[in-house]
């Protein structure tokens, strides 16, 4: 018996040997390490430049007024980003053509925002907390790393910061290892409490990171009070070097909402041109601040002052 039994014991050692992946494949990895070099992604970035549509499709049951049909919304979108300062010029296309919109800028001490159908800039050194007017495609890839916090800025520059990632790393659970999209990735748990005088009770994340693009988010789940309330998948990306080193830039980003009872209420799309895009390629400054004399009133909003009047 005991002969058989230690005759088994190699057996099995000689079958994890020559299969090491039944050994290591389901160990729990390192999880501070893969948020350390997710997040290196974002490091690699000191300007960018892009252009991009950003589509929405309502299809919630529930818009009577609308016949029940899909509300399809696009804004085409031109992202300027220099470590910090930025600019985004967003167009809403009509029958017309593709016409302006809104333009916001920050030149890293005034915030700018140009109505361009009122002729009307208003100008104030406080930022909103979604600085950029509307989401671009970085940002929202790591939106599981900003708490849910009715304070905290949706910017790159959130996502740039320590505390942003020492709170991440604080929360962190290892949920499981699986192939999504095509990429092996590890799948962390992100729980954030609900913040204070929210009526849900916890707001949870699910993220993939995927191993062979150097842990870049391929997919995460937002979960309020254990129901899916959103998805975001990255569709399409371009792997380029930057420094030396792997830069994941995605190009196509699917995000859907859900309602409770898990019917689909909103799909939205993030495109990129890939020929538009720079990385790291200099910008000049006078791009972060916008020209006073594309409006014709201008308005300190700081000061309740206009800088400039209609004649």
């Amino acid at each position: 018996m005991y002969s058989r039994n230690y005759n088994m014991f190699y057996l099995i050692v000689a079958f994890q040997l020559l299969n090491p992946i039944g050994i290591f494949a389901q160990a729990e990895p390192n999880l501070n390490d893969i948020l350390c070099k997710s997040r290196e992604h974002l490091n690699r970035i000191s300007s960018i430049t892009y252009a991009s549509y950003i589509e929405t499709i309502e299809t919630i049951k529930t818009q009577e007024e609308n016949g029940n049909k899909s509300i399809t919304e696009r804004i085409n979108q031109i992202f300027m980003y220099d470590k910090g300062k930025f600019r985004t010029v967003l167009t809403s296309p009509d029958p017309n053509g593709s016409q302006a919109w809104r333009e916001v800028a920050f030149n890293g001490h005034i915030y700018q925002e140009l109505f361009l159908e009122k002729a009307s800039l208003n100008i104030t050194r406080k930022r909103p907390l979604l600085p950029y007017s509307v989401m671009e495609i970085i940002t929202t890839s790591y939106l599981f790393a900003i708490q849910p916090d009715p304070n905290s800025e949706i910017s790159l520059e959130t996502l740039r910061e320590d505390k942003t990632w020492k709170k991440v790393k604080t929360v962190a659970r290892y949920q499981s290892q699986k192939e999504i999209m095509e990429h092996p990735c590890v799948v962390m748990k992100l729980p954030y409490p609900a913040p204070q005088g929210a009526t849900q009770r916890e707001l949870v994340h699910l993220v993939a990171f995927a191993k062979d693009l150097s842990w870049f988010p391929v997919q995460f789940d937002s979960e309020v009070d254990g129901i899916l309330a959103s998805r975001w998948e990255l569709n399409k990306y371009v792997v380029t070097d930057v420094g030396g080193s792997k830069f994941v830039m995605p190009l196509c980003l699917k995000g859907t909402a859900f309602t409770p009872d898990g019917e689909i209420w909103q799909k939205t799309t993030f495109v990129v041109e890939p020929e538009s895009v720079e990385i790291n390629s200099p910008i000049s400054e006078e791009t972060f601040t916008i020209d006073f004399s594309l409006a014709e009133t201008v308005l300190d909003n700081d000061a309740q002052l206009y800088l400039k009047q209609r004649k």
